[in-house]
């Protein structure tokens, strides 16, 4: 966790510019990696932190949050859409509601206003404990849920 709160912070909107690929993203916010890399980040909104999330792609897990086309390339902007559009149904057919759709795009927009913080975490086992604990500690309890399908 200390590696993480002293994790540089980024304008998310840094990884949705038109024309910047992942390795030309990777060598700006990781100079010393050749590729991309596991880890752990924080989505902050204002700087309170709002949403854990991990992959083994962190930079491009990133940018799919914001330039993602579907519900689970940009999984916050959907839940956040979800949120406020308030109406329950499957993800496919919310998709393919233009009203949700529209909500969706806006929530890909305000996270494009957000920061984010990361850490390179090599562990299996060790990345998801820390996402479980990083998102207790930080409270981001309304966006991410550990619940099974």
């Amino acid at each position: 966790m200390q590696k993480l709160q002293l994790a540089e912070l980024y304008r998310v909107t840094e990884f949705a510019e038109l024309g910047v690929g992942l390795r030309t993203l990777v060598k700006k916010f990781s100079p010393n990696k050749t590729s991309d890399f596991m880890g752990l980040y924080v989505i902050h909104d204002e700087g309170n932190p709002i949403y854990v999330g991990i992959s083994r792609k962190v930079i491009n897990r990133i940018r799919q949050h914001v330039s993602g086309i579907n519900d689970n390339d940009a999984s916050l902007a959907f839940k956040m859409a979800n949120h406020l559009h308030g109406v329950k149904g499957k993800r496919k057919s919310l998709m393919a509601d233009d009203h949700f759709r529209t909500k969706f795009e806006q929530m890909k927009t305000r996270i494009r206003t957000m920061s984010v913080r990361f850490v390179q975490v090599d562990n299996d086992t060790e990345l998801y404990l820390l996402e479980v604990f990083a998102a207790m500690k930080l409270d981001t309890s309304k966006w991410n849920t550990f619940r099974t399908h």
